[in-house]
C-alpha cells in the first residue's frame, strides 16, 4: 500500500474534510475491481 501511495500521493481530495474513508483506500479498492473486471 506504501507504494501505491508513494504513486498517487500528489492527487488532491476533493471531498469534506469530514469523509470517513481514506482517499488511498478508496482508490486502491477502484483499481482492484476494474482488475477483477467490475463495470
Amino acid at each position: 500500500m506504501e507504494r501505491f501511495i508513494e504513486c498517487f500521493g500528489d492527487i488532491e481530495d476533493p471531498r469534506a474534510a469530514n469523509a470517513r474513508h481514506d482517499l488511498y483506500e478508496l482508490l486502491f479498492i477502484a483499481l482492484l475491481a476494474s482488475l477483477c473486471g467490475a463495470q
